[in-house]
């Protein structure tokens, strides 16, 4: 078979508006999906290798597999092809050893690379203590038909399997990219081998929370995974050829690619591949035209308008913050959304074209800040958060507001624990405010309310104290903050003289008119 050449090419990697020529299909963006590839700050443009995804290991594989063939008859015949192939399944209790070989760290760890978080598990199996095996393709949904296949089964930290549940994956469901964008390309290319592996499975575009009516005890109608319009979505978003992606990304995307391989060579593998990791418009070949969603992400054009970051990514460290400004090109309002709320906080969820917000770290990990548009198009920025050094620190030592003015002190510790506010009796009468105690990260809210100085102590569950000093007054001038106008107003005294008919000198002193000054001079601070 002559193999075609294929062109992708993504008009801005951060939007998530692109067009790509792919087995003969124009596919694009979904225009209602609010996902894009994530730690990519410029546009980039993707060789013409870009669609075949492991096509350097497959030699001749498809060789059988007609360019002429789509829908059903591309399905049967790639399910032909596996069954030829597959020459044994390694099985779902020989995948714990199995594992140790597919899903090695490509880095040379010599862990286990998890799915969905990039965990580093194992390698060893440990009765599932640490890590379990996740069936991509949940048995609720007749996901045993097939979990004897190493394609569709995936090691994953126990805590991350039990929170995926048997969810379906789709924009409105699971997303298997909520830690590592990546994921979403590569769980939706299992679930379109498992389809292929056994046909009785069908890829479905229901509804969430149940995919469609409730069946029996599971609350899903089994044999089916939704949803499809995101996954083909997905499936052409984060391309396995794709290597401009770097950091978690990218040792998803080498995971991926290095299973594919090992399961089909090595000694106790399987002889087969998945070939939606070598091809991967073979999903828009057979399903894109499904119904309308599916044939305008395979079919239509792009959305043109894109939204870039000033930042594709930051390391903090808990207690830290960083400003993100992000821009669109249809000038619209930009909504903001944090992939983990655990991890950090943001100033706000809206903000002007050209505007920033700030982030500021409360917990270590990793996580996504994503800047989306009114077309959906957006773009993100990966925030890494490092434990913080010092056990207690506070965001203001020092703090100045005039009466009515409000203020944030928030005070983060390095282990997490929680703090103390202690207060001074004058406290009470110039400051208004909240509960004397918060969990690390969490503000406590001031108002200054009358003139006086105050100093609020902090003290950690760690056991580690700080301070802050706060001043309230009438005389304390927005200028201050910002060293413009330091002491009282430079207003001279005017002091004016007169001398009466009798000889008697009259002084007038321009006290009045000082007083009139000042207060106008604090009325426009």
């Amino acid at each position: 078979m002559k193999r075609r050449k294929l062109t992708f090419t993504i008009a801005s990697v951060l939007s998530i508006s692109f067009l790509a020529v792919v087995g003969g299909y124009v596919a694009k963006s979904y225009e209602s999906t609010s996902y894009e590839v994530i730690e990519k700050a410029s546009a980039t443009s993707i060789s013409n290798a870009a669609v075949g995804g492991g096509l350097a290991g497959a030699g001749n594989y498809y060789d059988g597999i007609s360019d002429s063939l789509t829908g059903d008859d591309l399905l049967n015949a790639l399910h032909t092809l596996n069954s030829q192939k597959r020459t044994r399944t390694v099985g779902y209790a020989g995948f714990r050893q199995f594992a140790a070989t597919c899903d090695a760290d490509p880095d040379g760890s010599g862990k286990i690379i998890g799915f969905y978080d990039n965990a580093k598990l194992g390698p060893s199996w440990d009765g599932g203590s640490t890590w379990n095996r996740e069936h991509v393709w949940p048995n609720v949904r007749d996901g045993d038909k097939v979990e004897n296949d190493a394609h569709m089964v995936r090691p994953a930290a126990k805590s991350t399997n039990s929170d995926r549940g048997s969810k379906g994956f789709g924009t409105d469901s699971y997303d298997p990219g909520k830690d590592v964008a990546y994921y979403r390309g590569a769980a939706a290319r299992i679930i379109f081998y498992a389809a292929i592996a056994d046909t009785s499975l069908k890829v479905v575009d229901y509804s969430f929370p149940y995919d469609g009516v409730q069946n029996g005890n599971h609350g899903y109608d089994v044999g089916t995974m939704g949803s499809l319009s995101d996954m083909l979505q997905w499936n052409l978003q984060y391309l396995p050829s794709d290597t401009s992606f770097t950091g978690a990304n990218d040792l998803a995307r080498r995971t991926e690619l290095s299973r594919n391989e090992k399961i089909q060579t090595a000694s106790n593998g399987q002889g087969n591949r998945n070939p939606f990791i070598d091809h991967p418009e073979y999903a828009c070949k057979i399903w894109g035209n499904t119904n309308a969603k599916t044939k305008q992400i395979c079919g239509s054009a792009p959305v043109t308008s894109t939204v870039t970051l000033d930042k594709g990514s930051a390391t903090l460290e808990v207690g830290q913050t960083v400003t993100l400004a992000a821009t669109s090109s249809n000038g619209g309002t930009i909504t903001w959304e944090r992939g983990n709320a655990n991890l950090v906080t943001i100033s706000s969820t809206t903000s002007a074209s050209g505007s920033s917000i700030t982030v500021t770290a409360i917990a270590p990990g990793s996580t996504t800040i994503t800047a989306k548009n009114s077309d959906n198009a957006s773009a993100s920025a990966t925030i890494t958060i490092n434990a913080q050094t010092q056990p207690l620190k506070l965001n203001h030592t020092t703090l100045n507001l005039a009466v009515g003015e409000k203020a944030e002190l928030i005070a983060t510790t390095n282990d997490g624990s929680s703090v103390t506010f202690g207060f001074e009796d004058v406290a009470y009468k110039i400051l208004g405010f909240g509960s004397s105690k918060a969990e690390s990260g969490q503000p406590l809210k001031l108002t200054g309310l009358k003139d006086g100085t105050t100093t609020i102590t902090v003290t950690a569950g760690n056991g580690a104290t700080t301070t802050c000093v706060v001043k309230v007054g009438t005389g304390v001038y927005k200028e201050d903050k910002n060293n413009k106008n330091k002491g009282a107003p430079n207003i001279p005294l005017i002091v004016g003289l007169s001398v009466g008919g009798g000889g008697g000198l009259i002084l007038v002193a321009g006290l009045v008119v000082l007083i009139v000054l000042i207060v106008k001079k604090r009325k426009a601070a």
